[in-house]
Formats: structure tokens, sequence, C-alpha cells
């Protein structure tokens, strides 16, 4: 009668629809490969962030900065509420912790909690606390050699000038 509902007996009708859409599903995907493109697209998008982040100094220090932020959050968003604290309280916990400080005021007691902490969360704080001072060991030892280039150029203009000078003289 229209309804669109097989009545008892009428099971062609629901296997031929079956057919039909299952039909019409493949040619759509053979059409329109969603999961290649989606793909392909991630893919060309975390190689063209790769780039930024090894070519600007804005990416170098993102590259940096982006996972010990993340370390942060995920001990925070992971800590905190099976310890039951605020999340200005999980945050603060994260960093003085990830940072190795360690001032003991806010502690995991929860069993969960602390096993994150003794199998994740301290060995990954303290390799990217290694990663990220070894970062700033390369900056300042960078720095320093323009400083020192700089200083011997400079030197070496002065030099220059007095020999001309001694030999006019």
């Amino acid at each position: 009668d229209g309804d669109g509902f097989d009545r008892e007996g009428d099971d062609g009708g629901m296997a031929r629809r079956r057919r039909q859409f299952m039909n019409e599903l493949e040619d759509l995907v053979r059409e329109q490969p969603f999961l290649d493109v989606a793909l392909d697209y991630c893919i060309d998008r975390f190689k063209e962030f790769r780039v930024y982040l090894q070519s600007t100094k804005s990416g170098r220090a993102l590259g940096v900065a982006l996972p010990f932020l993340g370390l942060i959050l995920l001990g925070a968003a992971v800590v905190g509420p099976i310890e039951g604290w605020t999340p200005m309280e999980a945050v603060y916990w994260s960093i003085v912790t990830l940072t190795t400080v360690g001032y003991g005021d806010l502690v995991p007691t929860k069993d969960a909690s602390v096993w994150f902490c003794t199998v994740f969360f301290i060995p990954s704080s303290l390799f990217f606390l290694s990663f990220f001072l070894a970062h700033v060991a390369k900056s300042y030892i960078q720095l320093h050699a323009i400083h020192v280039t700089r200083l011997e150029r400079g030197m070496r203009q002065k030099l220059e000038r007095r020999r001309a000078l001694a030999e006019r003289s």
C-alpha cells in the first residue's frame, strides 16, 4: 500500500531493496574513494607542517613547545579527574611534575593515577625535559657562535686598520 513496510511473506521486496542499496553504496565508494582522499589530504598537511617545523624559527620553537604543552595537558587530563582535582590543580600538578620540581603538595594517591605516572608520565617527562634542555643548549651555542663571529670580524677590521696606519707611517 505504498507505506514502505513489507507485509508478511513479502521477503522478495526487502531483498531487492537491500541489493539495490548495496549496489548503490558500492558504486558510490568506487566513484569517490573518501578514505583515500582524506588520508592523502592528512598526509600532505602533515608533511607541510613538518617542513614548517624544520625550516622556520617559529616552527622550531613550536616543535619544542607543542610536545611539552601536550604532555602537560595529557597528564592533567588523565590524573586530574582520577584524583578529583580541579582543572587548575591538575595543570599545576602536571607542570610541577613535568619539570621535576615536585613540591609534594599534590600527590597522586589512586592506583590508576600512580600507575599512569610510574609507567608513562614520569619517564616521558624526563625524556621531554632532556629534549627541551638539549634544544636550549643548542640555541645558546648557536647564539654564542654568532656573537663570537661578530667579535672576530670587528677585531680583524681593527687589526687591518692598524696595519694600514702602520704602513703609511
